[in-house]
């Protein structure tokens, strides 16, 4: 009995652990990224915002879902650039949190 719990215990805890990373969206991988608004016309499209922690991954799956999921949203909104103003790793007593917040903008 106590076996077949275990076994049960860890098939629940697996997906979680292996949970993939964001992948991008076609489309998504023509969003420039910046970290400084390049030169020219640019209209901005609008503000978006990742977090991503507490969820057993490491801190680079963390900020590769994170910048996925930006550029994703991105290119949902018809932005060509994205200019990320914040990228943090790590908060407090969460070693693998990850923020990053940016402005998507059309040319």
């Amino acid at each position: 009995m106590t076996r077949t719990i275990i076994a049960a215990s860890l098939l629940m805890l697996l997906p979680a652990c292996g949970a993939g990373v964001a992948g991008l969206n076609p489309g998504a991988e023509r969003v420039e990224w910046h970290s400084q608004r390049p030169e020219g016309n640019l209209q901005m499209v609008g503000d978006l915002q990742c977090q991503r922690g507490q969820n057993f991954r490491d801190p680079g799956s963390n900020v590769t879902d994170c910048r996925n999921t930006l550029r994703n949203e991105a290119a949902a909104m018809g932005a060509e650039v994205l200019v990320v103003s914040t990228e943090q790793i790590g908060m407090g007593d969460c070693a693998n949190c990850v923020l990053m917040s940016g402005t998507a903008y059309r040319r």
